[in-house]
């Protein structure tokens, strides 16, 4: 139960990023487009971040 909160704390902005593209898609608002793409683009980065540690540490051992 403990592993379903982490995971959901882990990709819950992603989550936020992609609703906000797709509202602002809908209603044909601009701006919350851009800032949801921009906060995709960041989560994105810190996903590929933790990947590449993961990577690491498993390759140290």
């Amino acid at each position: 139960m403990d592993d379903i909160f982490k995971t959901m704390i882990k990709y819950g902005p992603m989550q936020l990023a992609i609703a906000m593209i797709m509202v602002g898609i809908a209603i044909n608002l601009e701006p919350l487009t851009i800032v949801g793409s921009v906060l995709l683009t960041i989560m994105i980065g810190f996903l590929i971040n933790d990947f590449r540690k993961k990577n690491s540490i498993k390759k140290n051992t």
